[in-house]
């Protein structure tokens, strides 16, 4: 009997809206719990840049989970009769299925999705991130970075480039628009497009040709990365099977299954990865004497990660 029949993917108008007002209520408490339990692992840069760590709902489906198993808890509590609630992940349902036998539900559960399909999309994200590892590897020009080595401290600016950012030799800026319009000609000589790589495979290397000829400054972040840098940002799959949860209990769920899945599958992700690389790339600023006056951010944490790599920056937004 659908009525019966409950699907994660098909709510209701209003079991929708029950949803966001539940992620909109308890927003904060979510953010509490990762940072809870993040506590043990403050240290750890892997851990920190991981998929669950990062609260990031665009790599990680963790607080959607958490929504969800809350709408689940309120419509039982409201009365609401089903005899089977199907969702899409096999952590999910452990959790979900614990919960029901300690609150003493008579409510099946049945996952669309095993375990295999959570494998084979974690390996078709990691061979796309080794792709864009790869390409970013080969288009680097170390040798040519060694050179760079302005007098006075630089003002990076983060941006982004797309296949359709470069018209002719200029690049297109959309993000700071009239930036440079109060600034004389000496000072634009210390201002440097810091880009972000959205690009597709086919269009990687005759952008980055497109780049090298551009009349704005701009700073490559894998022109001063080293081959080291690259498989250390690899290896950071292997380095995240260490990490050890403890307890991951949140009201009356026991989140560690669901931690440990997105942990182990879903942070084969570019963000992690950029991540990394950025962390080396801000140690290879300091190795080169490049010093940093500001950087205008867009929205990565490279700031963060600068300041503690290079404590003589200054860090001015």
């Amino acid at each position: 009997m659908d009525c019966n029949i409950l699907r994660l993917d098909r709510l209701s108008v209003q079991q929708t809206k029950n949803l966001n007002e539940i992620s909109f209520r308890f927003r904060k408490e979510f953010n509490d719990f990762i940072t809870q339990l993040s506590v043990p692992y403050a240290g750890n840069l892997d851990w920190l840049i991981s998929s669950p760590a990062s609260r990031d709902i665009y790599s990680s489906n963790l607080f959607r989970y958490f929504c969800d198993l809350l709408l689940i808890e309120q419509l039982l509590k409201k009365g609401e009769d089903y005899n089977l609630i199907i969702v899409d992940n096999s952590a999910f349902k452990i959790v979900l299925q614990d919960f029901l036998k300690q609150n003493d539900y008579k409510v099946k559960v049945r996952c669309r999705n095993g375990i295999f399909k959570s494998i084979f999309i974690a390996g078709k994200r990691f061979i796309n991130v080794f792709i864009n590892l790869f390409m970013r590897c080969y288009v680097s020009r170390g040798r040519e970075a060694s050179k760079i080595k302005p007098v006075e401290p630089i003002t990076l600016v983060d941006c982004f480039i797309l296949k359709s950012s470069i018209k002719g030799n200029k690049y297109q800026d959309r993000y700071y628009t009239g930036l440079f319009e109060s600034i004389n000609e000496n000072e634009k000589q210390q201002f440097f497009y810091l880009p972000q790589y959205i690009l597709g495979f086919r269009d990687f290397i005759k952008t980055f040709k497109k780049i090298r000829k551009l009349d704005q400054n701009f700073l490559i972040k894998d022109d001063f990365l080293k081959i080291n840098d690259y498989l250390y940002a690899s290896f950071y799959l292997f380095r995240i099977l260490r990490i050890k949860i403890g307890g991951a209990q949140f009201n009356k769920f026991n989140m560690l299954p669901l931690i440990k899945h997105e942990l182990y599958f879903s942070s084969a992700n570019t963000s992690s990865f950029s991540a990394l690389l950025n962390y080396r790339f801000a140690r290879r600023l300091r190795e080169r004497k490049v010093r940093v006056k500001k950087l205008i951010n867009w929205k990565t944490k490279l700031l963060d990660l600068i300041n503690k790599s290079n404590p003589l920056v200054i860090g001015n937004i």
